[in-house]
């Protein structure tokens, strides 16, 4: 054997570790995307987009009442919105949050705030005009009408039910989307990560009843067994 080659014998020999096994790397599973979030987000869709114009469309009282029943569909978006922040927030397979995304609770809220606060900005802005010019026709004092255009802008308008659908009526499900994406991050999930299936079955039938009451409150102020005694 020439010098060249017991050189290079000893410097492959050097190179080549003593435990010839590899080390082999834990594969990082991606979370698989949830297509059918999509099909259940067109099916609570479609009502409403049709309850909100089914009103210029008949004026049968009840194909009306069967067909604008378009808020009792909105709590299906608040479940859809509350599983996807979850989801994407978690580890896979374990009870644990994903600490990267909570660390920075800030960053976790402005993030979200920002995918749809914009374009709620732009058309606060244009029809800014439409909405005080009806407030002008009812004579509404200019300091109601401040106080309305504020909580509009400042996304305040869900903690004030009586001024929540005065501005843009849809926009009161974006300002409690934003009180819920301040909370995420601290209070709900790490907490709710922890949880077992059966956990959450718990939770979710909880959060149901609570809706329910809420919902029977409002029947309830409404009476309507005294229109029938009327009857």
């Amino acid at each position: 054997m020439s010098a060249t080659q017991k050189l290079d014998a000893d410097a492959k020999a050097m190179a080549t570790p003593a435990d010839s096994k590899q080390e082999v790397k834990p594969v990082k599973v991606s979370k698989p995307r949830i297509d059918c979030i999509d099909g259940c987000r067109f099916a609570l869709v479609f009502p409403i987009v049709i309850a909100h114009f089914a009103r210029f469309g008949t004026s049968n009282l009840t194909a009306l009442k069967l067909l604008t029943q378009e808020n009792v569909l909105v709590g299906g978006f608040f479940v859809i919105s509350g599983y996807v922040s979850a989801y994407t927030s978690t580890k896979l397979g374990e009870r644990k949050a994903e600490d990267k995304k909570l660390a920075n609770p800030e960053l976790f809220f402005w993030q979200r705030v920002m995918a749809y606060y914009p374009l709620h900005f732009v058309i606060s802005c244009l029809f800014a005009p439409m909405f005080i010019q009806v407030e002008r026709w009812y004579n509404t004092p200019w300091t109601t009408t401040a106080f309305r255009a504020f909580l509009n802008f400042s996304m305040l308008q869900a903690w004030f039910p009586k001024e929540a659908e005065i501005w843009n009526q849809p926009t009161w499900f974006l300002s409690a989307l934003t009180f819920s994406n301040l909370t995420m991050p601290t209070l709900v999930l790490p907490q709710v990560a922890q949880l077992s299936k059966n956990g959450l079955q718990k939770l979710f039938a909880a959060l149901t009843g609570i809706s329910l009451l809420q919902k029977a409150s409002s029947f309830e102020k409404q009476q309507p067994w005294r229109k029938l005694a009327r009857c």
